[in-house]
């Protein structure tokens, strides 16, 4: 799993905002992003700023993170390109304006292990492991990253997002699909 950043100027300040996919977040299986504090995640102020603005996810299956238009008015630019409808893929150096406010995706990098483990959304027994992570060839990671310690989960048979085993009674948080046929899997950067 990777997370990804973003940052921007708002009143002469910079600021940047990372998001993970084991956030919680108000709409399950993306970050919605807008003015309104009651259906968005990320609150962005400026007036020219839609209430519901745009939504970004991670797909497991193609190891990115991608923004999704959700304003038929108002939409977002992508590298200068207006996105309609639909989703677009987002990459180091992608530019995104909302209204007036210009985001810059500044980093996507692999999640900590110890991001991962963090009692609020895993109650099973810790487990020491070595993690194999996966990397782009052209990258300079290493091939295994040590863990101190790893749980283990499922993956939707749907929508591949990874949960805790306590959630197989009440589904995928996500898509709302039946974990019976769930594989396990390590909880640790994929």
């Amino acid at each position: 799993m990777y997370e990804i950043t973003f940052a921007w100027t708002e009143s002469g300040l910079t600021k940047t905002q990372t998001l993970h996919p084991f956030q919680p977040t108000k709409n399950a299986g993306g970050f919605r992003v807008g003015r309104d504090p009651e259906r968005c995640d990320w609150i962005l102020s400026h007036p020219t700023v839609s209430g519901l603005h745009v939504e970004i996810f991670w797909q497991p299956r193609q190891q990115h993170y991608y923004l999704r238009n959700l304003r038929d008015q108002n939409p977002p630019v992508i590298d200068g390109l207006p996105l309609m409808q639909g989703e677009a893929a987002l990459k180091v150096g992608s530019q995104i304006r909302l209204g007036q406010i210009d985001l810059t995706v500044t980093e996507i990098a692999p999640i900590m292990a110890t991001l991962l483990l963090t009692p609020q959304f895993f109650a099973t027994p810790m487990i020491p492991a070595l993690i194999p992570v996966p990397t782009p060839a052209s990258s300079s990671l290493p091939a295994v990253v040590p863990v101190a310690s790893a749980v283990y989960g499922l993956e939707c048979p749907k929508c591949h997002q990874v949960l805790a085993y306590e959630h197989v009674a009440a589904g995928c948080h996500w898509c709302g699909a039946s974990l019976a046929a769930a594989v396990s899997v390590i909880l640790a950067p994929t």
